[in-house]
Order: C-alpha cells, then sequence, then structure tokens
C-alpha cells in the first residue's frame, strides 16, 4: 500500500512544480540627458502652449539623470529664452530658462512607467524610438488666485 501511495505521490509533485514562463521585464534605461520638449499651461491660468520647434532655446533646459539615481536640472542657454512675445517696454514676458541659474540637484527612482524626480511624479512614454517624460506640476500660494498647472515633456537626447 506505501508503495502505491509513493506512486501516486511523484506524478503529483512534479505536475505541481510548473517552471515560470514569464520573462524579466525589461527596465528602461532613463541615465543620459534630457531637453525640454513642450509646456503647457492650464487655459485657465494664461494657456502658455510651447515647444522647441516654436522655441528652440527650451531645449536648453537640461535635466540629467544619473545612474547613482541623482539628477541635476539646469538652463545651458546664453540668452534669456522667452516665450511670448515683446510688445513694448512695459508689456509682461514669460520665459522658460534665464542664463547663470544655479542648478537643482535631487533624487530619482523608477518604478515600471513611473519615474519619481524628488517628489515630482513622471510617467515615461516611448515614440518613434524616442523616450519621453511626461509630469504634470501643480503650483499654488498668493500669487496665484487658482492652482497653476503645468505639463512639461522632456526628451532623452540619442
Amino acid at each position: 500500500m506505501k508503495k502505491i501511495l509513493i506512486l501516486i505521490c511523484i506524478p503529483v509533485f512534479f505536475i505541481s512544480c510548473k517552471k515560470s514562463n514569464t520573462a524579466p521585464t525589461a527596465t528602461l534605461d532613463v541615465v543620459g540627458k534630457w531637453s525640454l520638449y513642450s509646456s503647457q499651461q492650464d487655459p485657465s491660468s494664461g494657456g502658455l502652449n510651447v515647444n522647441a520647434t516654436q522655441y528652440p532655446c527650451i531645449s536648453n533646459n537640461v535635466l540629467q539623470i544619473n545612474a547613482d539615481h541623482t539628477t541635476s536640472t539646469s538652463y545651458t542657454g546664453t540668452d534669456t529664452c522667452y516665450v511670448t512675445p515683446n510688445l513694448g517696454p512695459l508689456s509682461p514676458r514669460t520665459s522658460i530658462g534665464i542664463p547663470g541659474q544655479s542648478p537643482f540637484s535631487d533624487i530619482w527612482t523608477l518604478n515600471g512607467n513611473d519615474i519619481y524626480l524628488g517628489k515630482e511624479h513622471g510617467v515615461i512614454s516611448s515614440s518613434n524610438n524616442q523616450l519621453y517624460i511626461t509630469t504634470i506640476d501643480t503650483i499654488s500660494g498668493p500669487a496665484y488666485s487658482s492652482p497653476l498647472i503645468i505639463k512639461s515633456v522632456e526628451i532623452k537626447q540619442q
């Protein structure tokens, strides 16, 4: 009787031990230099919508993601990057990048397609063999009657 029980248990044991056929998920290569590709503001707060084709100087806003999980963000342009027209000496102008600004350092973590740059959350996407990071930032404070919502897209340099 014991032999029959052992003969029954052995096949059951092998059937219950399945090998996993799931391949490990690929890790996104986020390390490198990223440039600002576009910036949009909520229409209720001015509706600024610019990209690097219209204003090439915005691509001088550089995010460097390092292998040691640190980042550095800086503006590398030599002139102020104005993204609104000059309507006269008293008209307000918007800029995205001012020469001489101090670089900003932080840390980053990656979880799937979600990247966290400090406390800022971004989503990584791919199109035409190019990687993009899209972040949505909400800025509020006494200077704003309603929160300012800014959507930014960074593109990885090759």
